[in-house]
């Protein structure tokens, strides 16, 4: 019997096979699919004080409930959360500009925070229809030097800015806290990034941007060493809210937008865990161990963002002056 060279044709099929790993090399599809479920997030104290703090968050159901790390919505020096908070959509093109980049803006509210984990919840306040949704992947089957990117709007950076890298190691119980498990990778992050997705090669969160290495204490500069939360440890604690959030297929051949089952209401956190002593604000914890959290992150310069937000707000005062004044001249006729 004639044998059959199956060599050729067997190159020839797996070539034709998507496999994830060739996906990974097409981060402008994950990016134009992914990105729009990416906010820009502002927080500030009421008044027109200077001050205030931005970072990256992930909308993750059609209600308009965006994850994000509790310190992007946390004043470190009053330790207590910002009065006031926006989130932005992604526009149809950065071009470097707020006035361009930063005109899709909504209110937003504090829903839920973990300072432990170092987690958040806001929702949208009146969010447009068809909100675009990230989904979560299972972190379970992520392996060491798998490929990964993150999105979000590092300092200095461009909003809506992709970095990419690979999973580089992974922690439980990071810096002694318990149930806080953590990659590392070396996908650039930088302030602004906080609270931001890193995703896998078809799009799925599987973690959130926390923490950066930068100084060692010898002051040797540390490069590549950041660490974004486990999207099981964000699956858990969101559950506790009444969100039930379920990893996504892990495969390319699904649904862009699958229909999400029926959620409850969001419910803020209820205090579960033990104080038997008092829990440090994030920042102060991880300096102590080595990373330092992505504090204070502000994508633009600070103050240009933060003096044409106060410009907004004082021209959208001044219209409410004259929207009353006209009723109240109405009124005396």
């Amino acid at each position: 019997m004639k044998k059959i060279k199956w060599a050729p044709l067997t190159l020839f099929l797996v070539l034709l096979i998507p496999t994830e790993q060739s996906w990974a090399e097409s981060w402008h599809e994950v990016y134009a699919e992914k990105a729009t479920s990416v906010v820009y997030v502002m927080a500030l104290n009421k008044g027109r004080g200077k001050g205030g703090s931005s970072g990256t968050g992930s909308i993750i159901d059609r209600r308009g409930t965006i994850l994000t790390n509790a310190h992007v919505v946390t004043d470190s020096k009053q330790k207590k959360t910002y009065s006031k908070l926006r989130v932005f959509l992604k526009p149809d093109r950065i071009i470097g500009k707020p006035q361009n980049d930063l005109a899709k803006q909504y209110n937003a509210e504090l829903i839920a925070i973990n300072q432990k984990f170092d987690l958040a919840l806001l929702r949208i306040i009146d969010p447009p229809d068809h909100l675009p949704v990230m989904q979560l992947g299972n972190p379970n089957h992520v392996v060491i030097g798998e490929n990964v990117a993150a999105i979000g709007h590092p300092e200095q950076g461009g909003l809506w800015s992709l970095t990419t890298g690979v999973v580089s190691a992974e922690f439980e119980d990071f810096n002694d806290r318990e149930g806080w498990n953590l990659f590392q990778t070396d996908a650039s992050l930088n302030r602004g990034n906080s609270g931001g997705p890193l995703v896998n090669s078809l799009g799925h969160l599987i973690g959130v941007n926390v923490l950066v290495a930068r100084m060692a204490k010898d002051g040797f500069v540390i490069t590549d060493i950041n660490f974004s939360i486990k999207s099981t440890v964000v699956q858990q604690w969101v559950r506790k809210q009444g969100i039930g959030l379920s990893f996504a297929p892990s495969t390319k051949k699904m649904a862009r937008q699958p229909k999400e089952n029926s959620q409850p209401e969001i419910r803020e956190e209820a205090p579960r865990e033990p104080k038997k002593k008092p829990i440090a604000q994030p920042s102060k914890t991880s300096v102590k161990k080595g990373p330092r959290l992505l504090t204070k992150p502000h994508p633009y310069d600070q103050e240009e963002v933060l003096e044409w937000h106060a410009k907004l707000e004082q021209e959208l005062d001044n219209d409410a002056d004259e929207m009353r004044s006209l009723i109240d001249r109405h009124r005396r006729k």
